[in-house]
């Protein structure tokens, strides 16, 4: 798991044009991977990164340490979450290619990573943690599936007339951004470049939803794709990424060297 470290130029990240990328889309065709349908829509090609099959890869030459490292001091503090965590407070809206898009109001300065386009707003939708669209604090995250496109917003807010947010991320349904066959303008979104998460990886694709359990449960067991954890800033080492992710949390983080690396892929065991 060795860290991924140095600077890139200053290159727009998602798109080709300095930061944007072509909104529009039609509804994406043909097998997602496994049971991964959201919306109606695949969510990437089916030999995308998140659904390798990693359970005969290699194990990396820190993992032992790493996890040792982990299980010694344990995945949390006392009296905080001790575990990895699995979060169910998001929401993932589906608008109809009638819904409108709405440009947002970008906060701070976080270019060239962030993607510059409207976003489109279906009633009646909410962001992560709240009851609607209006954020009173925290990561706020807009999920918005239309067409062939998935629209990640960090912390956005609409309150009246002003729509706000910190960096999107608009990721097409039908490219492979991991391929080495695919890789213009770079590795995913570019390399160093932030998105709607510092790990710039999609959100909605790799969540779990009651609807693919209930199909696995009702088929074969297995839910076909990778899930997205999370662990307390102090358990995240400090400084690095490692592939797929393209980015870190740049001081939020504070691990050291022995703890995970934004990025690091886990193999869940049998047991």
């Amino acid at each position: 798991m060795m860290a991924v470290l140095g600077m890139a130029p200053a290159l727009g990240c998602g798109g080709e044009t300095g930061g944007t990328v072509d909104a529009t889309g039609d509804p994406a065709t043909g097998p997602g991977g496994g049971s991964n349908m959201t919306c109606g829509h695949a969510s990437f090609p089916s030999d995308a990164m998140l659904y390798q099959d990693i359970s005969g890869a290699a194990v990396d030459v820190e993992s032992g340490t790493i996890l040792g490292a982990l299980d010694g001091r344990g995945w949390g503090d006392q009296g905080d979450r001790q575990t990895l965590g699995i979060d169910f407070s998001f929401e993932v809206n589906c608008a109809a290619s009638s819904v409108a898009r709405r440009m947002y109001t970008q906060d701070g300065d976080n270019q060239p990573d962030c993607d510059l386009a409207p976003v489109p707003l279906p009633d009646g939708g909410k962001i992560e943690g709240a009851g609607d669209y209006t954020c009173s604090g925290g990561d706020c995250h807009l999920i918005v599936y239309q067409g062939s496109r998935i629209y990640e917003l960090y912390q956005a807010s609409v309150t009246g007339g002003t729509f706000t947010g910190t960096c999107l991320a608009i990721w097409d349904l039908a490219r492979d951004y991991w391929s080495a066959s695919n890789l213009s303008p770079g590795y995913s979104r570019g390399d160093t470049c932030d998105g709607g998460t510092a790990a710039d990886l999609p959100i909605a694709p790799m969540l779990l939803t009651s609807e693919e359990l209930a199909a696995a449960l009702a088929g074969d067991g297995i839910i076909h794709h990778a899930l997205r954890f999370t662990l307390k800033n102090n358990r995240i080492r400090a400084t690095g990424y490692v592939h797929p992710a393209t980015h870190y949390g740049f001081g939020g983080t504070t691990g050291g060297s022995d703890t995970l690396p934004t990025g690091a892929r886990l193999r869940l065991r049998k047991d």
